[in-house]
């Protein structure tokens, strides 16, 4: 059994042979341990930016044809080593993306190579910081697909009982989630609380009538007591002034 430097998790993603040849490696090497597999890189991506694993193996020659997409989202939260039998894909890949990958049929030799170097990279740099998107998330829909939405596209998020309501330029979404948690979600510069069920994108206003907010598709919402000073003192430090006759 190889001993290497510290307790190290591992998550897989991989639908293949892969999977075993990695979590019998694993298994032999302490202090390594499996901390999660999926063949299914939608459900790994939310796992993985759950727990944050030191290194995730991904076997990029899995039946997986979203997971470019993906990518960002779990470098940001674990060191990403791909697994191929394809040399000038893998090579480009990791150049973008990884700290190392290894070239199938698997070897425990090579194994303990790019895991050595994860190790050394962890204890100088630590897991990666999960810095997040400025200018979109992801929320999960049905059957496990992750939609990207931009901030920009967001006209307002309204309270919906237990769920809140995203509304998009085009469409909408319905996620389980409170307003409170969504606000501490959304830049603050560009979405304000006008209303105990509504949070509004201020890019999207396009006028303001008394006391209801006039948005691009004509929809209006109103400005709640609560909230009305706040919100017209922050309209106020981008007001301009016209003076008729001049």
């Amino acid at each position: 059994m190889k001993h290497l430097r510290k307790l190290t998790s591992c998550y897989i993603i991989s639908n293949g042979t892969s999977a075993d040849t990695l979590m019998r490696f694993i298994q032999k090497t302490a202090p390594l341990y499996i901390a999660g597999q999926s063949g299914d890189i939608a459900a790994a991506t939310r796992e993985i930016a759950g727990m944050r694993p030191d290194i995730t193996f991904f076997d990029m020659d899995a039946d997986v044809p979203q997971w470019m997409e993906l990518m960002d989202i779990i470098c940001r939260n674990s060191y990403l080593i791909f697994i191929s039998d394809r040399g000038e894909t893998a090579l480009s890949l990791y150049k973008k993306f990884t700290t190392d990958f290894m070239m199938a049929p698997l070897t425990y030799l090579n194994f303990i190579r790019v895991v050595t170097k994860s190790q050394l990279i962890i204890s100088h740099h630590g897991t990666p910081e999960a810095a997040p998107d400025p200018y979109s998330f992801y929320i999960t829909e049905e059957k496990g697909r992750l939609v990207r939405i931009l901030y920009d596209d967001i006209l307002y998020v309204q309270a919906a009982h237990n769920y809140i309501r995203i509304q998009l330029e085009r469409g909408q979404y319905l996620v389980y989630l409170s307003l409170k948690e969504m606000e501490k979600e959304l830049p603050p510069r560009q979405f304000v609380r006008v209303h105990k069920s509504f949070i509004v994108n201020i890019q999207q206003i396009k006028s303001i009538e008394w006391n209801k907010i006039i948005l691009p598709n004509d929809e209006a919402v109103t400005i709640g007591d609560t909230y009305k000073q706040p919100f017209m003192e922050l309209i106020a430090q981008r007001l301009i002034s016209i003076k008729k006759g001049e």
